[in-house]
């Protein structure tokens, strides 16, 4: 008698029991029941870099693979990849007005996304002349030596505003630092040597990297390894061809063998009175370069990317730069514009001749960075990179004040949820309740 009257006790107990471990199964497994379709398009890390008085760029990331565009000041952006699905997005905004804000908002797989964040302050116009010419660049790969495609590179230096670019097909980067902005946005910034600078690096497989640097190191920078918090041995030896200067293209890549001019662009509009004028051709080529009666010399690299800048100002209005190797000539139509004018649609970039890439071992960044950041004009190097000389970061750097970087707090996953164990455990927990009753009631009839 008594053992019958236990049972729906017992019963109650095993059920109990049972959910408590499918509960902590099911929330200890919840990447894998709930994540694993959970990819999609909601913009996070979105990031504001690159500004200028008249540009900036926005750049986010996204747990699907999804098309995505900006609508800013009723225009829409495209990614700077035309068209292409991707877990990252880069958009490059620009004929903007001084001193004026914006607000954005993010397009993604249709759907739109705004936010009281989304408004940026385009810069004053600046007091200063352009400064000298002045590029940072590198590669970024993956541990199985292959490209990182598609990721985000962000660069802080010392009250400077934040930086990005995007990594090409053959895994190069690269940021001008001649037409950057101080964190104060009233002015060019001019950063200083041999000071402590910070990398945050987005990949499209949702890892991220985050370095320091030294501005001393960056022509070129060393290279940078997905998900290795230091610089790589610079002996990363990837495919030769792709087209560094040419965002469209990073899902493609061609062997760099003809004379080109990548920078200006044709029939861009540009701002800047010394442009960067760069290109690609056969390694080691002597070229001649002029713009009417302006004339210069330049010699293509190793890795085939020439530069060159004129040593005095353009005039205003329509300008042809016309390059000359001893096999090839090719010509380019732009124009300069004051810089009132409604400006650049792709801003000019430093001239710099790559100098043998050095491999620092940097201290690793004390924590993850939280904020926001700025736009970049860029300087391409295309074809194959040759191997890098090791050496260490040389003296102390000088102490400066930190920049904002970019926010990595977004891509953070969520630890799991603890729903299916509380409904297990409340259903259980009915059932021992309704078996103890059912024994008290048999027992009093009894």
């Amino acid at each position: 008698m008594n053992k019958e009257r236990s049972i729906p006790t017992i019963l109650g107990l095993v059920l109990l029991f049972a959910g408590l471990v499918s509960g902590i199964i099911m929330t200890s497994g919840r990447t894998n029941f709930f994540n694993r379709a959970s990819g999609d398009c909601t913009p996070q890390n979105v990031q504001v870099s690159n500004l200028s008085h008249y540009s900036f760029t926005v750049s986010y990331t996204s747990t699907g693979e999804c098309l995505a565009d900006v609508s800013v000041d009723n225009k829409t952006v495209s990614d700077v990849r035309k068209s292409q699905s991707s877990k990252t997005h880069y958009f490059e905004i620009s004929n903007l007005k001084e001193n004026t804000e914006y607000i954005f908002y993010i397009i993604s797989n249709g759907k739109e996304y705004k936010n009281d964040k989304y408004k940026v302050q385009t810069a004053a116009k600046p007091i200063s002349p352009v400064p000298s010419s002045k590029l940072a660049w590198g590669r970024v790969f993956y541990p199985d030596n292959k490209p990182a495609t598609g990721s985000i590179v962000y660069l802080t230096i010392p009250n400077g505003y934040q930086l990005a670019a995007i990594v090409t097909s053959n895994g190069y980067w690269y940021i001008s630092l001649a037409t950057s902005f101080n964190i104060a946005q009233t002015d060019w910034f001019k950063p200083l040597d041999n000071i402590s600078e910070d990398f945050v690096i987005f990949s499209p497989d949702g890892i991220t990297t985050q370095i320091t640097g030294n501005t001393s190191f960056n022509n070129p920078v060393p290279d940078i390894i997905i998900g290795k918090n230091s610089f790589g041995s610079g002996n990363i030896q990837p495919n030769i061809g792709g087209n560094f200067g040419d965002n469209s293209g990073l899902g493609s890549q061609t062997t760099a063998k003809s004379l080109t001019i990548d920078n200006p662009k044709p029939s861009e509009t540009i701002t800047t009175k010394r442009p960067d004028i760069f290109g690609k051709a056969l390694s080691g080529t002597a070229l001649s370069i002029n713009i009417g009666d302006i004339k210069g010399n330049s010699n293509a690299d190793t890795g085939g990317i020439w530069h060159w800048s004129p040593s005095q100002d353009l005039p205003i209005g329509q300008n042809t730069v016309t390059v000359k190797s001893s096999t090839e000539t090719v010509s380019q139509i732009f124009s300069v514009a004051l810089s009132t004018d409604t400006g650049l649609a792709f801003t000019a970039s430093a001239s710099a001749t790559p100098a043998t890439s050095t491999t620092p071992t940097p201290n690793q960044p004390t924590g993850v960075p939280t904020s926001t950041i700025t736009t970049p004009t860029s300087n391409p190097p295309t074809g194959g990179p040759t191997p890098t000389t090791t050496q260490t970061l040389s003296p102390t750097p000088t102490s400066a004040a930190r920049s904002a970087k970019p926010s990595t707090g977004s891509g953070v996953p969520v630890t799991g949820n603890p729903w299916p164990t509380l409904t297990i455990l409340l259903t259980a927990a009915g059932f021992f309740i309704l078996s103890f009753s059912f024994a008290q009631d048999r027992r009093r009839r009894l």
